[in-house]
């Protein structure tokens, strides 16, 4: 299912861009600052960890709109009291509608598809196998900036 969905995405992007009146490409790379939350109290920590963000986006302009669609790989996870970190890896396909104001100002909105990867535990083990993480979740990502370039 998941396969499914990753491969229509990617097909509605390279069809856009076939039509796309103006394209461009991208990459991004940052880190991330984050915590999981957790509903264990005896365990609970609000130690953040920081995390690596490596992706590459294309910003299609169709209409007087654009689509921004985005994959990027993301760490996330946390310092869990006197057991470790546990880092979750994942592939985020955000893909973004927006539309830009006065040349400088745009908004954009859309669903993030994100894909778990892997979750890799330092002496977490026990607290870990308690624990349930989505292999997949769909979420919403909003947004507003001011353009630069």
């Amino acid at each position: 299912m998941k396969k499914q969905i990753l491969f229509s995405i990617m097909c509605m992007v390279l069809a856009l861009s076939a039509n796309a009146q103006d394209l461009s490409l991208g990459v991004r790379a940052g880190f991330s600052r984050n915590s999981v939350a957790q509903d264990f109290v005896s365990y609970s920590s609000k130690d953040a960890i920081t995390g690596l963000t490596l992706g590459g986006y294309a910003k299609i302009k169709v209409l007087g709109f654009f689509i921004l669609p985005e994959v990027n790989y993301n760490q996330r996870g946390n310092e869990i009291k006197d057991f470790g970190t546990s880092t979750i890896h994942n592939i985020d396909v955000p893909i973004l509608f927006g539309k830009q104001f006065f040349k400088v100002f745009r908004v954009n909105g859309g669903p993030n598809f994100q894909f778990q990867l892997a979750n890799t535990q330092t002496q977490v083990s026990n607290y870990i196998n308690q624990s349930k993480f989505n292999d997949f979740v769909l979420g919403l990502q909003l947004g507003a900036g001011i353009v630069t370039g």
